[in-house]
């Protein structure tokens, strides 16, 4: 956000990408350590009503473990959030294991993005997931 965001005139030297043309607004919907499905489809939701361009989530949901109507829930916000031109950004976990059942990050779509991190070697870093 400060990459977007930052003023120019600042005592930093640095301006933001878009600084006269962001509103930042910023949604705690979960505490620490738990987050129920439900939290975030509400916050999804109203991200899409007052139309914001990006939705940013520190956290990430295991599929595997959902049931098939929380999985529908899950996919069928992200789609619409998706159709809205919403870009979903989301972490890829802090595991190291493959990330092929961690949703919003595995689900993709021409908007999202998964972020991970990597080490100076071959090796993703030992606090992410690798993808």
């Amino acid at each position: 956000s400060r990459l977007l965001a930052a003023r120019g005139n600042n005592s930093f030297g640095v301006v933001g990408v878009a600084p006269d043309h962001v509103t930042l607004v910023s949604l705690q919907v979960c505490s620490a350590g738990a987050c129920p499905l439900v939290y975030l489809v509400e916050a999804i939701d109203m991200a899409i009503d007052i139309e914001v361009d990006v939705v940013s989530m520190s956290l990430r949901y295991f599929i595997n473990t959902f049931s098939n109507a929380e999985k529908s829930l899950l996919v069928d916000i992200l789609r619409r959030a998706q159709e809205e031109d919403i870009i979903l950004v989301s972490g890829a976990g802090n595991e190291n294991i493959f990330a092929d059942n961690c949703y919003p990050c595995w689900y993709g779509g021409p908007n999202g993005i998964c972020v991970a991190a990597l080490s100076d070697g071959p090796d993703y870093e030992t606090t992410s997931t690798s993808i």
